[in-house]
C-alpha cells in the first residue's frame, strides 16, 4: 500500500517538478507530478515556445494532463499511464541529492525537484 517504503514517503511528500530548456529553438517544457495516497498520479503539463523570424515574432503555449495508478515496492516504482499503458509498468529510479541536500529524482532519464 502507499506509503509503506522509503521511496513511498518520498514520493507522497511533496508534489515533484521538472524543467527544460532547449536554447536552439527556445522552447521550455514544466511538469508537474503528485502521487496521491490512494495509489494514483496526476501530471499537469506546460511547454511554451517562442520564435522569431520575418513575419514577426511568436509565442505559443500547450497545457498537458496525464495520469494513471503507482506503486512503489523494494526501492521500485510501477506506474501506469492510461490509455497507452493501462499496467503498471517498471520505471528507471534514481534517487540523489542537490548541492542543498535535497532529493532529486531521475525517473527514466528526467530529473524532478519538490516543488509546490
Amino acid at each position: 500500500k502507499p506509503g509503506a517504503d522509503q521511496l513511498s514517503r518520498l514520493l507522497l511528500s511533496s508534489p515533484w517538478c521538472s524543467f527544460s530548456y532547449n536554447k536552439v529553438s527556445g522552447a521550455s517544457i514544466t511538469k508537474r507530478v503528485v502521487f496521491h495516497r490512494n495509489g494514483s498520479w496526476s501530471l499537469n503539463g506546460r511547454a511554451e515556445g517562442y520564435s522569431s523570424g520575418d513575419g514577426g515574432a511568436l509565442a505559443s503555449q500547450s497545457d498537458s494532463e496525464a495520469g494513471g495508478q503507482w506503486r512503489a515496492q523494494d526501492g521500485r516504482l510501477f506506474m501506469s499511464n492510461p490509455p497507452g499503458s493501462p499496467e503498471l509498468s517498471p520505471v528507471n529510479v534514481a534517487v540523489t541529492q542537490n548541492s542543498n541536500d535535497s532529493p532529486i529524482i531521475n525517473a527514466d532519464g528526467v530529473e524532478y525537484s519538490m516543488c509546490r
